[in-house]
């Protein structure tokens, strides 16, 4: 059994081999669990005049407040990486927003414990996240009293690849995201909440375009198509094109993830002011107006977009649309929604989770709340655009679940409401109902579904358990 005379433990992180990696306002250690044997013990600072005052230490004659520790495992290296978010001012009632603060990255090798850095990365402002690419990290760094963000070897912060004099590039706000194309890279900064800047740093060069490109909504994805370039976020997608070597905004249009589709050569999107279909050819960067303006008459919105081999899905969860792919419309569905809105709730979460796995990537997994794709996609906020090694369990179970989906693809569920709430299978070629179960005269049905594999699992009246295979 391991036993250490210290300080508080504020981070931890398993191995793959079981090892575990943990992280003390002082220490970093590494230390067998079946055994109890330390492998290794560093200092997160190697200045070791580091006494600890509470939440507060001492280095040399500074003393600041730690207030955010960040333990990191590189995905693929055998790094590990401890962040500190210190504190060197105090609010007053004078000055409430009288709080400074620097960010402090310290990298260990996992194999010996010894510093990778001979000095550390460090930035003025709150704890950031670390990006992680195949030639380096991007992450803010000061340097000579300025914030900039720069690409740098794993070996060493010293130098940079980016910016005048590799100084690195200025960006407004915080680093939160950034995505590779075959040109160069696209940074992705936030400033407040919702919204961002979006620049752009030339491979070939290092140094970036002049000016930054505003977004609504977080990033989601970056899509390269040569000379244009296809960016999606959480609110709003934009067409960028190459012009005079610099990428420029042709289309903004007012969208969300689960809200595009696409197939080999087209890009389709609703656009939620206009409500309508308007597709992007991904060759040219053309985007047209593929249908006319859809009139719903629920008061439900639309909130998935679907190809299938007869056109385009398009649906709220009280009705459904089918396109053709010239943009004439096959069919419309309405059903009756339910007479308390909450009673969907429960689906629209099971069929966002369904649009996930459909549309597999890290970005669409972030808030999810299943079991399955929690353990899968744990770390994939910090680490973005990186393949993340994971156990063999796990693969087979994702597995698992893409197959079902596939068997289940040409149906989608829905809730008529009434005088008896019914949940219906919907078969998508036709809009139809292909199976109903009655939920009950209950105002508020006790249900649970799983929109990928088509169980409905029902607590009825009288408080019996009813599974229900759709």
């Amino acid at each position: 059994m391991w036993k250490e005379s210290d300080n508080e433990l504020v981070d931890a992180h398993q191995l793959e081999n079981g090892d575990i990696v943990l992280s003390s306002r002082k220490n970093v250690y590494r230390i067998n669990p079946e055994s109890g044997e330390q492998l290794w013990k560093s200092n997160i600072s190697e200045e070791k005049a580091r006494k600890l005052l509470g939440f507060e230490i001492i280095i040399g004659s500074n003393k600041v407040k730690i207030s955010k520790t960040n333990l990191i495992k590189h995905p693929s290296k055998p790094i590990v990486y401890v962040g500190e978010e210190m504190q060197k001012s105090e609010p007053t009632p004078a000055d409430p927003n009288n709080v400074l603060y620097t960010m402090h990255y310290v990298a260990f090798d996992l194999n010996t414990g010894n510093y990778i850095w001979k000095e550390p990365l460090t930035a003025a402002g709150k704890l950031r996240p670390l990006l992680f690419t195949e030639e380096g990290i991007i992450s803010h760094k000061m340097i000579n009293f300025s914030n900039k963000v720069n690409l740098m070897q794993y070996d060493s912060t010293k130098t940079g690849m980016w910016g005048n004099k590799k100084n690195g590039v200025n960006v407004k706000g915080t680093l939160t995201n950034f995505s590779n194309i075959n040109t160069g890279t696209f940074l992705f900064s936030q400033y407040r909440e919702g919204s961002g800047f979006l620049y752009f740093v030339s491979k070939e060069t290092g140094m970036p375009d002049d000016g930054e490109i505003k977004l609504d909504g977080d990033l989601n994805s970056i899509k390269d198509f040569g000379a244009n370039v296809f960016v999606l976020t959480s609110a709003e997608a934009t067409v960028l094109k190459l012009i005079d070597a610099k990428y420029k905004v042709t289309e903004t249009i007012e969208t969300s993830p689960s809200l595009v589709a696409e197939n080999e050569e087209t890009i389709f999107i609703y656009d939620v002011k206009e409500s309508m279909i308007k597709a992007m050819n991904k060759k040219t960067g053309a985007l047209i107006e593929l249908s006319k303006k859809i009139k719903l008459k629920g008061k439900e919105d639309i909130t998935h977009i679907k190809l299938i081999k007869e056109g385009i899905i398009l649906n709220s969860l009280q009705e459904i649309f089918l396109f053709g792919y010239s943009g004439d419309i096959k069919y419309h569905k309405y059903y009756e929604a339910p007479k308390k809105s909450d009673v969907t709730e429960k689906l629209e979460s099971a069929l966002q989770l369904r649009h996930s796995y459909e549309n597999f990537s890290n970005e669409n997994f972030a808030n999810t709340d299943d079991e399955l794709v929690l353990e899968f996609c744990k770390s994939k906020i910090e680490y973005k655009n990186v393949t993340i090694p994971i156990s063999k369990k796990y693969i087979e179970k994702l597995d698992e679940r893409l197959g079902q989906i596939k068997d289940n693809q040409h149906f989608t569920y829905v809730i008529r409401g009434g005088e008896v709430n019914t949940f219906m299978k919907i078969n998508l070629s036709t809009g139809e109902p292909v199976e109903e179960v009655s939920l009950g005269s209950e105002k508020r049905p006790d249900y649970l579904i799983d929109a990928i594999t088509g169980y409905l699992y029902l607590i009825t009246e009288d408080k019996i358990l009813k599974v229900f295979k759709l």
